[in-house]
């Protein structure tokens, strides 16, 4: 489908020991949106609507490969607004902290590097964007 990525990026993924090893990571998202994560022979891809889906996506198979990306859009305090994800194709979100009068909030790019205290699974993340928002989660 594609043959050469819009970007290729170097990140760590954190096992549950804590012990963290190189992936490299390849974005189609001027066209559609494809993410593929690849450490040795090891590959785990998404395609999807945009590249927030697609990043959901692979972080659903990293984890349940016992992985955790460190990207900042697996921080829990990170998660696109609907209109910046349409204006971005998926690629930046918001950081969710208390507003701050006449502010924008802080955007980060969701693939850039994080650092691994600042990162959860998804559901942690999915959890903190509900209680941010005052929003009761429903089971599952």
């Amino acid at each position: 489908m594609h043959a050469t990525p819009d970007e290729l990026l170097e990140l760590d993924v954190v096992d549950g020991a804590g012990r963290a090893t190189k992936v490299r990571v390849a974005i189609y998202g001027v066209t559609g949106a494809r993410v593929v994560v690849t450490r040795g022979d090891r590959v785990w891809e998404a395609e999807g609507e945009d590249l927030l889906v697609c990043l959901v996506n692979v972080r659903q198979q990293l984890e349940a490969d016992g992985l955790i990306l460190c990207c900042q859009g697996a921080r829990p305090d990170v998660w696109p607004s609907g209109q910046l994800r349409q204006f971005t194709n998926g690629r930046f979100g918001y950081v969710l902290a208390s507003p701050s009068i006449g502010r924008a909030p802080e955007t980060v790019n969701l693939f850039a590097p994080a650092d691994a205290r600042e990162i959860g699974t998804i559901e942690e993340q999915r959890a903190a964007v509900f209680r941010f928002h005052g929003l009761r989660q429903s089971p599952g």
